[in-house]
């Protein structure tokens, strides 16, 4: 019965989340149009149609109501007792600051040292509310670290990840449909060791990004030729709560599962925001080799490497996901076979060989 409430609670959550994403999205098309709110094109841009940088918006508000709603009416009607905690509160505030940050910077922008003060300031708040890494789990034959290690390594860990969401996302679908699978994978395993706020916060941001996907990939409205795109306001915070999410599942102890071994959240922690950091790092690598501004944009990134091949946008976003697919399935066969540093290795190693094809296919 217990695990029947928990499902229900879980369908609702996505399902008002997604449903007030849903009622926000034509509003804020016209809005973007009549305010002309509107993506400049460049030629670093991938999209040729008038775009609505502001889809982010409804995301923050579709989470935290949903959270608020489903949280209330289950202690309420006594499905599933959830209690909102102090570090809840820190995580919803460290949110709602980059949530306004990026919003500024859709509306009339923000300079990224700003944004990475602010984005530093939101790791502390996650830090104080006691999430950050405390052990390595055997990375690099590492297990327990001293917080003077642990909280600047998390601080790290947190711009980079939210960051490297926001620099991916340059094509439509790209972000949100990684940022869905990570979430789902992510709400699955917090919901198999009992950790019921960590669950919602990820099926909430599931519930909101559903129908801005199909939006993002279709149009809003049928007979509209204007598209829309989540922004900064949306890319920051669905960055922030991958990477809150993230550093909680690779600090689950081998005491908080039942079912399967504690190895197997640390290696999906890091296995799902796999793709979108990989391919922001070798950008970064890239830019500092070539003596570039490391976060000037540029069209560098795998899929403008695929698009230069020849592939649509559409199977330049399938052939992504199929490659996220595969190191799921990798690391999953791997986990109970090899040491989580020889899993991370063979990882890095596949991702540089694809690229090295890549290249000298493109140089060719």
């Amino acid at each position: 019965m217990q695990i029947i409430n928990e499902l229900l609670v879980i369908v609702t959550t996505i399902l008002v989340s997604g449903s007030i994403v849903t009622f926000m999205l034509p509003h804020i098309v016209l809005l973007s149009l009549k305010k002309k709110l509107l993506d400049p094109f460049n030629e670093r841009k991938i999209h040729t149609k008038v775009t609505s940088r502001l889809g982010g918006v409804s995301f923050f508000v579709s989470i935290f109501i949903s959270l608020l709603l489903v949280v209330s009416f289950s202690n309420i009607l006594g499905l599933v007792q959830i209690d909102i905690t102090n570090r809840f509160t820190l995580e919803i505030c460290a949110i709602f600051i980059l949530y306004i940050v990026g919003l500024s910077d859709d509306l009339s922008g923000v300079i990224y040292r700003k944004k990475f003060i602010f984005q530093i300031f939101t790791a502390i708040l996650i830090i104080t509310s006691g999430t950050y890494i405390h052990n390595l789990n055997g990375l690099f034959g590492v297990f327990t670290i001293p917080e003077y290690v642990g909280i600047p390594l998390t601080i790290l860990l947190i711009v980079f990840i939210t960051n490297a969401l926001n620099l991916i996302d340059g094509l439509d679908g790209l972000a949100s449909s990684l940022s869905i699978m990570a979430l789902a994978v992510y709400g699955i395993l917090f919901f198999m060791c009992n950790k019921s706020i960590d669950m919602l916060i990820a099926f909430a941001t599931v519930g909101a990004l559903i129908p801005f996907l199909y939006a993002n990939l279709t149009r809003v409205k049928k007979r509209a030729s204007t598209k829309i795109i989540m922004g900064d306001s949306g890319a920051l915070v669905i960055g922030l709560i991958l990477s809150i999410m993230m550093i909680k599942l690779w600090g689950i102890e081998p005491t908080e599962s039942d079912i399967i071994p504690s190895t197997y959240f640390h290696v999906m922690a890091f296995t799902m925001i796999l793709v979108p950091c990989l391919d922001v790092l070798r950008v970064v690598l890239h830019r500092a080799k070539s003596n570039q501004p490391l976060f000037l944009p540029d069209k560098n990134h795998f899929h403008h490497k695929l698009i230069a091949l020849g592939c649509t946008h559409h199977q330049s976003l399938v052939l992504i996901l199929a490659i996220n697919v595969f190191f799921i399935l990798l690391n999953t066969v791997l986990t109970n076979k090899l040491p989580i540093i020889y899993i991370t290795i063979i990882d890095i190693v596949i991702w540089t060989i694809l690229h090295i094809l890549i290249t000298k296919k493109l140089k060719n």
